[in-house]
C-alpha cells in the first residue's frame, strides 16, 4: 500500500445527503428519486419535502447544488454514482 492509498484509508468518507437518501431507498422510489432529481420542472422544495414526510432530510439546497454542478456528479437510476472529472 503506498501513501496515498494510506490516507484516503485514514479519511473518514462522509456521505452526503442525497447519498443517505439513495442508500434509504430502494426499487421504484429510488428509480422515481434519481428521476425527479434530473427532472428540473419539480422543483427541489417539492421533493425535499416529499422525502421528509418519509424520515428522510435531504434539504432543497443539496438538491439545488446537485443539479447545478455543472454534471461532474450525476447517479444513474439504480443508485450508481458517477463522477466526471
Amino acid at each position: 500500500m503506498g501513501l496515498a492509498d494510506e490516507f484516503v484509508s485514514a479519511s473518514p468518507t462522509r456521505k452526503n445527503q442525497i447519498d443517505r437518501a439513495i442508500e434509504r431507498l430502494d426499487g421504484d422510489d429510488l428509480r422515481d428519486f434519481i428521476g425527479a432529481l434530473h427532472n428540473v420542472s419539480i422543483p427541489s422544495a417539492a421533493i425535499s419535502k416529499v422525502l421528509a414526510k418519509r424520515g428522510i432530510h435531504v434539504d432543497a439546497r443539496r438538491i439545488s447544488e446537485y443539479r447545478n454542478n455543472g454534471g461532474r456528479v450525476r447517479y444513474e437510476l439504480n443508485g450508481e454514482k458517477n463522477v466526471v472529472g
